[in-house]
């Protein structure tokens, strides 16, 4: 069965694009407006803090209603509605009630678009996720690049106009995106477990964690990489060099990732991931005026980032029956990306001032302990299942 390949990557094409105009250049925005380190944690925080209970209202609206697509469009709408606010004024009030107001929105988006494209793919066509996804990487790369570009003949302060241009132009991908026929979040399979029960199982909890941790590493990472760089004495244009570099890692995990769940297995992969965090902020931290340490560093984003979000993707589909899919990505969404990211992004604020490069040193301790807890989780059985056991690694057409 076909799938509508060209309009579900161009949803992750945009989507990932405002990621990659906002992750490197938000803390340098804020830095040239005049506020601190501090502020940056706090306003990222914040841009956090909401994905700890929206996903979860999100998912339960939408796995209730089985509108997935009019919930992802209204979402997208606004969120550009809610940045429009961010050109009304520089002051940290107004920014916090912008940021809220938008996160809320913006975590309609992803969990959901994440189910939908799930659902068009079918379980035999799960291995070709990474094709579509990879589509998000290049968008990220793009943006990246094009904001650096930008910035060298414009100031800082143009970002916010740029912002809500991609997100017009995601709102305009989601549009096109066809619905689909059936809403399989309407049909209950015979004989399964509530979701509750699902998400209360040891192992379950002990993966939560895990996430929650790995995403708390990220904290100084996605809050001052660009500040680390440019106080280091790098151009604006090697700061998204240096991003680009990351994100062209990531595309070819998820081009090869089917290769890598059948040849190294998803256990191993995902294990594997962590401990490669765990050097990757190692290194960030020591050795910041070091070129090829540091583009070394940034090729181990294909591991620490992408290997490990598309094992925590396959993860969710294999534990939660379809009806349920809306509500177990949003869990590990408001848990990982929200409570993690939270936690990670609040400690990389309070401290960088006083320990600057040094933070890293503690995202490495956090990507360590969240190897105990992935290690001990994933021994559960049904986790690292060879999927061509189920014979989903059978080849599909796209359209």
């Amino acid at each position: 069965m076909a799938y509508p390949y060209w309009r579900l990557s161009a949803f992750y094409l945009f989507y990932y694009a405002c990621l990659g105009t906002w992750i490197p250049y938000w803390p340098l925005y804020v830095q040239y407006i005049g506020h601190s380190a501090l502020v940056i944690g706090l306003t990222s925080a914040v841009f956090h803090s909401t994905r700890i209970i929206a996903p979860n209202i999100w998912g339960y609206i939408s796995d209730s209603s089985g509108e997935r697509l009019k919930i992802i469009r209204l979402g997208c709408f606004f969120a550009f509605v809610a940045i429009l606010g961010m050109l009304l004024s520089t002051k940290v009030w107004v920014l916090t009630f912008v940021l809220l107001v938008f996160s809320f929105f913006w975590s309609a988006v992803l969990p959901q678009f994440e189910v939908l494209t799930l659902n068009y793919l079918g379980s035999r066509q799960a291995h070709n996720y990474g094709r579509v996804r990879l589509w998000g990487s290049i968008g990220f790369i793009f943006a990246v690049f094009g904001c650096g570009a930008i910035f060298n003949w414009l100031p800082l302060s143009t970002f916010p106009w740029i912002l809500c241009a991609v997100l017009l132009m995601l709102w305009w991908s989601s549009l096109v995106v066809p619905p689909q026929q059936a809403s399989p979040g309407r049909e209950v399979e015979t004989g399964q477990e509530s979701f509750l029960k699902i998400a209360l199982k040891r192992h379950v909890w002990g993966y939560l964690v895990a996430v929650i941790l790995m995403m708390a590493s990220f904290g100084p990472y996605y809050g001052f990489f660009s500040i680390l760089l440019k106080d280091t004495g790098y151009p604006l244009i090697s700061v998204s060099l240096f991003w680009c570099v990351a994100i062209a890692a990531e595309v070819l995990i998820f081009v090869y990732i089917r290769q890598m769940y059948r040849f190294v297995g998803i256990r191993n992969l995902l294990l594997t991931s962590i401990v490669l965090a765990a050097i990757r902020w190692l290194i960030t931290g020591a050795f910041p005026e070091n070129v090829a340490l540091m583009t070394f560093a940034q090729t181990l984003h294909a591991f620490s980032f992408a290997a490990f979000h598309a094992c925590m993707i396959e993860f969710i589909r294999r534990l939660f029956p379809q009806s349920q899919h809306g509500r177990g990505q949003a869990m590990f969404n408001s848990l990982g990306y929200g409570v993690g990211s939270v936690l990670g992004a609040v400690f990389a604020g309070l401290v960088w001032d006083d320990l600057g490069a040094t933070t890293y040193f503690f995202a490495a301790g956090l990507a360590l302990c969240a190897f105990v807890f992935a290690y001990i989780a994933t021994l559960h059985q049904d986790f690292y299942e060879a999927p061509e056991k189920s014979g989903e690694l059978n080849d599909s057409s796209v359209s």
